[in-house]
């Protein structure tokens, strides 16, 4: 019978010499744990060395949702931030005959759940404004060419600075005209007006000047805007009634 060796490769030697200084070495930390040096008394290195990996992997997979979590969660209360600080700025800007509505949802056919969520919406005697409150930080650069806008941490091309937010004249422009459809459908004519704001005193707009929606950083500003159009006299008191019914009929889970 032909007698096979087992070849060893010099590659191959300093390479499994490697692997075997890395296992006693997880093996000591392994052994620093309380839980897992139990295990290591009890079953020995392989099954404590498996355990320090997965307790390892266990610790990366929580820290990183909680991370992601931690981040959803910061943003959520700052949109909730912003939308407070122009509500306010609006509120002390507005006279009596404007009536602040927020966070409404239209009917609309046009979306895949039936509804348009919009942030604010001002009922004044001569039109309609809707406003989506937009809270990120950086340099924002605003074009209708993006499908998403790039924010910038600082100024640079470098990849790591970038991220990407929704482009808010598209979405703004959306909920503009699903309100003015619903409007029509109401037999409540009304001209419609698109605002974008963004609150954060940490932002910069590049190119907000290119843009056919308005761009503000307050509510000063905004409510600047929507005070200037003058034109005719609408129905502002059942506009605001029949919005604020679809809030009521929302709650009741109509």
């Amino acid at each position: 019978m032909a007698t096979t060796k087992h070849l060893t490769y010099p590659c191959f030697t300093v390479f499994n010499r490697l692997i075997a200084l890395v296992g006693n070495v997880l093996t000591l930390i392994a052994k620093s744990i309380p839980f897992i040096a139990i295990i290591y008394a009890v079953t020995g290195t392989a099954t404590a060395t498996f355990m320090f990996f997965g307790v390892v992997g266990a610790i990366f997979v929580l820290g990183t949702s909680g991370k992601t979590l931690y981040t959803h969660i910061s943003q959520k209360t700052r949109d909730e931030e912003g939308k407070i600080k122009i509500s306010k700025e609006l509120n002390s800007y507005l006279d009596r005959q404007y009536v602040l509505i927020n966070d409404i949802r239209i009917p609309s056919s046009q979306t895949t759940n039936g509804s348009t969520a919009i942030d604010l919406i001002v009922v004044g005697p001569h039109s309609v404004s809707v406003l989506d409150v937009q809270s990120v930080t950086g340099h924002v650069i605003v074009s209708d060419r993006y499908k998403q806008w790039p924010v910038l941490k600082y100024p640079g091309g470098r990849r790591e600075n970038k991220s990407l937010m929704i482009n808010a004249r598209r979405q703004v422009i959306e909920q503009q005209k699903n309100l003015k459809e619903w409007l029509t459908e109401q037999g409540l004519s009304s001209p419609v007006y698109a605002i974008v704001a963004f609150p954060n005193k940490d932002t910069n707009i590049i190119g907000r000047d290119d843009l056919d929606v308005p761009i503000f950083r307050s509510g000063a500003a905004a409510a600047g805007f929507i005070m200037s159009h003058r034109k005719r006299r609408i129905k502002c008191r059942e506009i605001t009634h029949g919005i604020q019914h679809l809030r009521k009929r929302g709650s009741d889970g109509i």
